[in-house]
């Protein structure tokens, strides 16, 4: 969704901020293109804050131009409207339409504050306070800005002026004015969506994301993972023109995900000023294989090895004392879960070169030796030899098998004792490997036999606990929740560039519920110890910086008293603390997030607009909207590449009842209607297909699933595409008959991506009308591909994922809040969706935190109701499904997930994913 150089469309899509060339001052030209600007994002769903639009009115007529068609070419491409639409007005700014461009901003402008009034203040950003359009230049203000110190009107009827804090135009009157623009006759417009608030950038808005990108602890997905590459890449060009002491100086002290690491330090390795910043890094020999893969020009995940470049003779010296600083049983056991890419390894660091090389680095020699399996007697090298059979004698894991030396490794002892079911043997080798020993804890448990948790099994994970990473803990609860319940079908999801499912039916038998339940009570209890450890000392409040004003321009008029213009408060917060790890006051869930799983196997995640997790139910639009599926893509040059776009319909057993493509275009008269086969897609337009759907009709017909698929008709694999995506909006009946791209009802669009010619994005249960997230890549045979062909597959797969996703068998964004929340919080938890009032709990002063986090995930008796969070002036965590909270604008500080955007987005909170959530599950280094 980003380009390979596109800094500022990364920005756009990441922190909603624009940032602008410094300008001379406001003209006439100038401010009327701005409002045309502001009539084509308002077009867009998108509005200008007041500073970004002063900036953007101080420029030049040259560079607004420029400015401005790269900001409809970023909102465009975000929204996947750049490839289907011309802009509203062509020549722009070239010819100025300024009364057509007046009139459509207003009218567009009033449309959107009629259907949906708790819109972004273009002033402060914030929606508490009632917001209303300012006559005649329609910007949208609300009354604490309008009314703050007098500063935009001479009284409260506005005898003989009033001002507009956005565009600071003061306007004369002749008498009383009432000065606001009447939104009760206008039609409103069918969206009913808020408008997204676009903030001026800050210079250091890049800084800030490179940083919480390699503060990630838990696996980036592609979209992530190249907005990494990207910002690297320019931090990586300004540390080259820094003084040699200050080389490095931006990386910090410690970068937890390990290819994010690889990614950081790979440059620095033919540096011979930052080489040595391998070393203070790299703290594995799997690093060092991704630092040389990454630098060969392939990817951290190691799943495709490209050919190593050779090193120099220093760069080698250094990798190989490097290496020899590892324990040897580490040295092997990672040798041997690369062992392909470690022989080739071995090819360019040459650790066998001469007896007394191979006596410096004799460790790193042993290891290599081992993972080639080197006979000793045809080395060739009597002193190589002796250097070798000296270095195993020091180690008991290494035997002598004729004239090879091998390994015995931990593994193999592991699998050992659970072949001959010696649990008390397997969890003593068990518990000094915390990820292993919740990775098997299934195994482990179904050995034992017995009805309640075994002590050897407690005392290991007693001890393994407070050590094991985010992803293991998270993972082994969610399975014990559901273990002792007898199994379906079990869907795996393996390592890929793509994601691919294969089933199988669950055949173990069930664990004992009070084996699965106390198993699941040890790991969330650890999940909450390690949240309420992360927090600073109790008492302490961060304060919001203050802002400072900004200048004050009026086009000539009498000057203004410096407005007031509250930027976004940045937390300040005392002892050095991070903002997320100071107490909150209140906090503030959705009950919502139930239904969305912790992510999981992101790394093959699909770029998207909104990062849905895999296996999240999600509400569709109801009956007054229609769900329009759409399609893009472009065609390589040369290569003719037809893509489908088409629906299975499944009634409530998985039976296959019929199907929407382009060998039926019409299906229950119309219930599925698809816009027509488009065979080829020539640059530079491509081709787009549509498909509408009417979910009520397709229930009345006996529809139960609906699974869409995009498929590869002539079988070119999506990766060989330069441009391909697809998604859905969400639109009314009365504008059905219009085949058009509308950015303001896009809900979600995905790139098409990867080896494959077939992809589920979604899986749409009608009973419920509630769609699972799947995300999903299946594998397709030779020939011709289309929906009739795999309509078995089709229907296996959506039976499989949905019994999958139903029965909560993974941990959620729900539990992950509640823990946060019941940890971190000496205040009010308040829970929102569960009737039209919120749902309070306050913890009791002996009360552990864990069970606190029980009686709010479980929804027991609230200790108090209200209609509205008090969030003034507080340090709050808010956790919600959509960003809608109107009162967010006036929280002092705080931390906020959001799964879609909404008003939420402006407030003065600390803006983090689902992934961060889960890494603060991360154990202390």
């Amino acid at each position: 969704m980003t380009t390979a150089d596109d800094l500022t469309g990364l920005l756009l899509r990441r922190r909603q901020s624009v940032y602008v060339p410094s300008g001379a001052g406001q003209s006439a030209v100038t401010e009327a293109a701005v409002v045309v600007l502001e009539a084509e994002l308002a077009d867009r769903g998108h509005l200008l804050t007041a500073p970004l639009r002063q900036a953007l009115a101080a420029l030049s007529a040259q560079d607004l131009a420029a400015t401005g068609r790269k900001l409809l070419a970023d909102v465009d491409a975000l929204m996947g409207s750049d490839r289907t639409h011309a802009p509203l007005f062509r020549r722009f700014p070239d010819e100025i339409p300024y009364q057509h461009a007046y009139d459509r901003y207003t009218s567009l402008v009033v449309a959107h504050l009629a259907a949906q009034p708790h819109q972004p203040c273009m002033n402060c950003a914030g929606t508490k306070a009632r917001v209303r359009a300012l006559s005649p230049c329609a910007h949208l203000v609300c009354d604490d800005c309008h009314g703050k110190e007098r500063d935009f009107g001479c009284c409260d009827e506005c005898c003989v002026w009033y001002a507009c804090p956005v565009c600071e135009t003061r306007y004369a009157t002749e008498g009383p004015t009432d000065p606001w623009i009447d939104t009760g006759a206008v039609t409103a417009d069918d969206s009913g969506e808020i408008l997204r608030a676009l903030r001026l950038g800050a210079p250091g808005d890049e800084a800030a994301e490179l940083a919480a990108l390699l503060a990630r602890r838990t696996p980036l997905n592609p979209q992530d993972h190249d907005d990494l590459v990207l910002l690297l890449g320019y931090a990586h060009a300004r540390d080259t023109r820094a003084a040699g002491e200050r080389r490095g100086a931006w990386l910090p002290p410690e970068i937890p995900l390990r290819e994010s690491k690889a990614l950081a330090l790979a440059p620095c390795l033919d540096d011979p000023v930052t080489r040595p910043l391998v070393g203070r890094y790299a703290d594995t020999a799997t690093d060092v294989l991704r630092l040389l893969v990454v630098r060969s020009g392939g990817d951290p995940d190691l799943l495709e090895l490209p050919r190593l470049r050779g090193l120099s003779r220093p760069a080698r010296r250094e990798l190989l004392a490097l290496l020899g600083t590892f324990d040897l049983r580490h040295l092997c056991e990672d040798f041997a879960r690369y062992p392909g890419a470690w022989k080739r390894v071995g090819e360019i660091l040459h650790p066998f070169e001469g007896a007394a090389g191979a006596g410096r680095h004799a460790r790193v020699a042993l290891a290599f030796a081992v993972l080639r399996g080197t006979r000793l007697d045809g080395l060739g090298d009597p002193a190589l030899m002796d250097v070798l059979l000296t270095e195993a004698a020091r180690h008991d894991d290494i035997r002598l098998d004729g004239d090879r030396l091998r390994h015995t490794g931990w593994q193999s002892r592991v699998e050992s004792a659970l072949a001959r079911w010696d649990t008390t043997a397997a969890a003593a080798l068990l518990r000094a490997r915390p990820g292993e020993l919740l990775r098997r804890l299934d195994v482990l448990l179904a050995r034992t036999g017995e009805a309640m948790l075994p002590e050897p099994v407690a005392e290991a994970l007693a001890h393994a606990l407070p050590r094991a990473g985010a992803g293991a803990l998270l993972g082994a609860y969610g399975r014990m929740k559901v273990r002792a319940v007898p199994g379906g079908r079990r869907v795996f999801f393996p390592r890929g560039r793509v994601t691919k499912a294969y089933a199988v039916d669950d055949q173990r038998p069930p664990l004992p519920p009070r084996v699965a339940s106390r198993a699941a009570e040890l790991i969330e209890a650890e999940a909450v110890r390690r949240l309420e450890a992360g927090v600073g000392p109790r008492g302490v409040r961060p304060s919001p910086a203050p802002s400072s004003p900004a200048p004050s321009r009026n086009q000539g008029l009498p000057p203004l008293d410096p407005p007031y213009r509250p930027e976004r408060p940045r937390p300040q917060t005392p002892d050095g603390l991070e903002p997320d790890r100071v107490p909150y006051d209140i906090a503030l869930l959705d009950a919502g997030l139930a239904d969305l799983p912790v992510p999981f196997a992101e790394r093959a995640s699909a770029a998207s607009l909104v990062s849905v997790p895999r296996g999240s139910s999600l509400a569709m639009p109801g009956d007054s909207e229609h769900v329009r599926l759409f399609l893009h893509w472009m065609q390589p040059k040369g290569v003719r590449v037809d893509l489908d776009l088409s629906v299975a319909l499944y009634d409530d057993a998985w039976r296959f009842v019929g199907l929407c493509d382009y060998t039926q275009l019409e299906y229950a008269g119309g219930a599925a209607l698809h816009s027509g086969d488009l065979t080829s897609a020539p640059a530079p337009h491509g081709a787009t297909e549509y498909l509408d759907l009417d979910l009520p009709r397709l229930a009345k017909a006996g529809v139960r699933f609906v699974v869409p698929a995009v498929l590869s008709y002539n079988d070119v694999p999506f990766d060989q595409l330069p441009d391909a995506f697809a998604g859905f909006m969400a639109v009314s009946g009365e504008r059905r008959d219009r085949a058009v791209f509308d950015p303001r009802a896009v809900r979600q669009r995905f790139d098409l991506a990867g080896e494959a010619a077939l992809r589920v994005p979604m899986i749409v249960d009608l009973r419920s009308r509630r769609a699972w997230w799947a995300d999903l890549t299946l594998a397709t045979g030779e020939g011709n591909h289309d929906v009739w062909r795999y309509r078995e597959v089709l229907g296996r797969a959506g039976h499989d994922l949905v019994d999958t996703f139903e029965p909560g068998g993974r941990a959620t964004l729900w539990d992950l809040a509640c823990w946060t929340a019941a940890a971190r919080t000496d205040g009010d938890v308040l829970v929102r969706g569960r009737g039209h009032v919120l749902w309070g709990y306050r913890r009791e002063p002996d009360e552990p935190r864990a069970d606190f986090a029980v009686r709010v995930r479980d929804a027991w008796e609230p200790d108090v109701l209200c209609a509205e969070p008090e969030l003034a002036g507080r340090h709050a965590f808010v956790a919600l499904v959509h960003g809608d909270l109107a009162e967010a604008g006036r929280v002092a500080s705080g931390t906020a997930y959001r799964l879609f955007p909404g008003p939420l987005d402006e407030a003065p909170l600390t803006r983090v994913t689902a992934s961060d959530l889960a890494g603060w599950l991360e154990p202390a280094r």
